[in-house]
């Protein structure tokens, strides 16, 4: 971390690590870029059901998918900035709870 003196005041400046590009990922990131995918892809099909009320029970799902994908994205962020890492998995925590409280 840099410290900084501004106008007599102590400024502490956050580093925050660049996210790489396709080609430096690790195998993992890689995958866990591609679970992400396919979870919003699920998300996406399942919200289009619950508006057309094609299936009953959508909500449901779409609560725990959403939960997962939060998790994914948790795991993705945890290397490059915890803070965003941290809240994404306080609202996962939250879809889960919400999920479970609808279920029952």
């Amino acid at each position: 971390m840099a410290d900084k003196i501004i106008n007599d005041r102590k400024v502490i400046k956050m580093e925050i690590k660049k996210i790489p590009k396709w080609e430096e990922k690790s195998i993992v990131e890689k995958q866990l870029a591609v679970l992400g995918l396919i979870l919003s892809i699920a998300v996406i099909i399942l919200a289009a059901l619950s508006l057309t009320d094609g299936w009953q029970g959508t909500i449901n799902v779409v609560e725990l998918l959403l939960g997962l994908l939060m998790l994914v994205q948790t795991l993705q962020f945890w290397k490059y900035n915890k803070a965003i890492a941290i809240i994404t998995l306080i609202a996962a925590i939250l879809c889960f709870g919400a999920a479970i409280v609808s279920f029952f």
